[in-house]
């Protein structure tokens, strides 16, 4: 437990902290009595953030997942071209868009809906570790000036992911 107390403090925080300077701090503090000697006899930070980084790519992301392809409707438009394929998207919805079959007056606009999806760590609190992954759309049709104002309300939370492990 005093291993994983010392390796918590380890990666929280400041990240001014190097191995070494942990390494100094426990040969200081057991020199001076400050901790029991049987429970970092022998510690090093190095070999303990390999284990670490060992344990969570075993428990966490080991051979549980699985590889399939993904088929994403285009409608013969490349996913690799360039801006103008939304433009041509646009202009062939215009063209050829079906109207809904219980309207077929229907005289309402036919767009294209560019959704843009966004994703970032955020701290919840000012002190520890504890983070979380919110994910926000926004349409991409509005103007990047809009989008771009933090008090425009763009912007939409559609979920929080928790982070898996603290140390990520």
């Amino acid at each position: 437990m005093s291993i994983w107390r010392l390796m918590n403090w380890f990666h929280s925080g400041s990240n001014l902290k190097t191995e070494a300077k942990v390494n100094r701090l426990v040969k200081e503090i057991r020199d001076g009595g400050g901790l029991p000697g049987s429970d970092l006899d022998g510690f090093d930070v190095h070999r303990e953030n390999s284990r670490l980084d060992a344990a969570q790519k075993s428990q966490l992301f080991g051979d549980n997942f699985q590889e399939t392809t993904l088929d994403i409707p285009t409608n013969g438009y490349s996913l690799n071209s360039d801006s103008d394929a939304f433009i041509a998207a646009h202009d062939d919805i215009q063209r050829h868009g079906l109207l809904p079959p219980d309207d077929l007056g229907c005289v309402r606009k036919k767009i294209i809906a560019a959704l843009m999806f966004w994703s970032d760590s955020t701290h919840l609190t000012d002190f520890g570790t504890a983070k979380i992954w919110p994910i926000y759309l926004v349409f991409g049709n509005l103007s990047k000036y809009i989008r771009g104002r933090p008090t425009s309300g763009a912007w939409y939370h559609l979920a929080y992911i928790p982070s898996v492990c603290p140390f990520l």
